[in-house]
């Protein structure tokens, strides 16, 4: 990992630090426990979910802690891993789910892992995903929890107790007798809370991103589906039917037209109008991209305005149309035109954000796959707080003026996902009157 991006924190500073024998011990434990070869490393870090980017690099498998993309796993060592970010995801819902078992049963994680780790198995109704269908069909994940053989030690020694309690002739009872020493040569465990109730996550209507398939969004719309797929092998193999429609990621404008039929997605004037922040940060983002490549060893950061101006004339006939239509579009809405002017579809990708009448937990989702339809996208914010692994993909291609300026700003800026409020899933009613722009809906 670029070592600018670990010196700013946007990459490794949400981790647990795992670096005791006894922690090491136990984390081991729980990968044989799951069939995984155990590491070899003396200090490693874990995210919300178990997984460790030290340990994918020892193993040269990212996937390490998944039984196929269907069978996500997970490791609890420390009560610590409550509200850290998951680096691996293998559903966007991951983080939600996690979240949740941690506040249905912290109580429990607690008192396992002062002596055990915790052991997940996030099952999807589905060993593997043999086709796109499967991946439209799963309505819940349900997350079970073990801890090796710590829960059924814990059940032996109550019952052993009952039994004990219910005789009337202990000192008799020699095999009896002899299991209850057995078992205290452990410890007093009886008193132990260890019992994780399963939990039952729905995703019934809901939208998200998969890994499987090498990349696909769920996107449910009443009682149609729309899947988006990033692979171009696997859309060609994908033949929509009854189950949704099918797109490629590769087509933006098929996809973008999709989803602004649907109002999942739009652009809002009037919001605009209301917040011209949005649309000046676009514009020092399209300015610091372009000065960055312009000047790859550039200190971006510490030049004046007038610097930046002048080498955007010097190289004007490389500057982007978008950028010149953006600033007219600015000065429209400074003069509160009622009608704002007629756009691109190069300046309307840019300016697209998920409709008001999708639910917030799920706006996420859908900025996600905004930024994925950008290839490279010119809000670094939004792309590293909605799709953190695309940002660290593109983070690499950058030339080191922009590497520098990005980590500074969006280190200055960015609120960690996991440290807010839960949203709830409840739309908001838009009541403007709809037009129609590059990509549908507008208001």
């Amino acid at each position: 990992m670029d070592r600018i991006l670990i010196d700013s924190g946007l990459f490794g500073g949400g981790l647990a630090l795992i670096n005791t024998p006894r922690g090491v011990a136990m984390y081991n434990e729980a990968l044989k426990g799951l069939g995984i070869e155990p590491t070899g490393l003396k200090t490693f870090q874990i995210d919300g979910i178990g997984w460790s980017p030290e340990i994918s690099t020892e193993k040269g498998n990212r996937a390490y802690l998944t039984h196929g993309n269907a069978n996500q796993i997970g490791i609890i060592v420390t009560p610590d891993q409550y509200r850290k970010p998951i680096h691996f995801p293998s559903n966007t819902f991951d983080r939600r789910i996690m979240r949740m078992f941690f506040e249905q049963s912290m109580r429990e994680i607690a008192d396992i892992t002062a002596t055990n780790c915790v052991q997940l198995d996030l099952e999807q109704d589905f060993t593997s995903y043999e086709s796109w269908r499967d991946l439209l069909s799963v309505a819940s994940v349900t997350v079970r929890a073990s801890a090796g053989n710590l829960m059924n030690a814990v059940k032996h020694q109550r019952a052993l107790e009952a039994a004990a309690l219910e005789g009337t002739n202990l000192l008799f009872n020699d095999a009896l007798r002899a299991q209850i020493i057995t078992s205290a040569e452990s410890g007093d465990i009886r008193r132990r809370r260890v019992e994780i109730p399963d939990l039952l996550f729905s995703v019934r209507g809901a939208n998200f991103w998969s890994r499987a398939f090498e990349g696909a969004f769920v996107l449910r719309v009443g009682a149609d589906n729309i899947l988006v797929l990033e692979n171009d092998t696997v859309f060609a193999q994908a033949e929509p039917d009854d189950s949704g429609s099918v797109y490629s990621i590769n087509e933006p404008g098929d996809v973008l037209e999709r989803l602004a039929e649907e109002d999942l997605i739009e652009i809002n004037f009037g919001w605009l109008r209301e917040h011209p922040d949005e649309l000046e940060t676009l514009w020092e983002m399209i300015v610091a991209d372009f000065v960055c490549r312009a000047e790859p060893e550039c200190d971006y950061i510490s030049m004046i305005p007038a610097r930046k101006k002048g080498i955007m004339h010097a190289r004007r006939d490389s500057v982007p149309p978008e950028f010149h239509e953006l600033e007219r579009l600015m000065q429209s809405l400074r003069k509160n035109n009622k009608r704002p002017p007629e756009i691109s579809k190069d300046l309307a990708r840019l300016l697209l954000r998920p409709s008001k009448k999708v639910g917030k937990v799920y706006t996420e989702v859908l900025w996600m796959l905004l930024m994925r339809v950008q290839k490279d996208p010119l809000d670094i914010l939004t792309f590293y707080t909605c799709d953190k692994e695309g940002f660290f993909s593109q983070f690499e291609t950058w030339p080191l003026a922009k590497k520098r300026w990005a980590a500074e700003y969006v280190s200055k800026r960015y609120v960690p996902q996991m440290s807010q409020t839960t949203p709830q899933d409840e739309p908001e009613e838009d009541t403007k009157r709809p037009r129609k722009g590059p990509w549908g809906r507008t208001s």
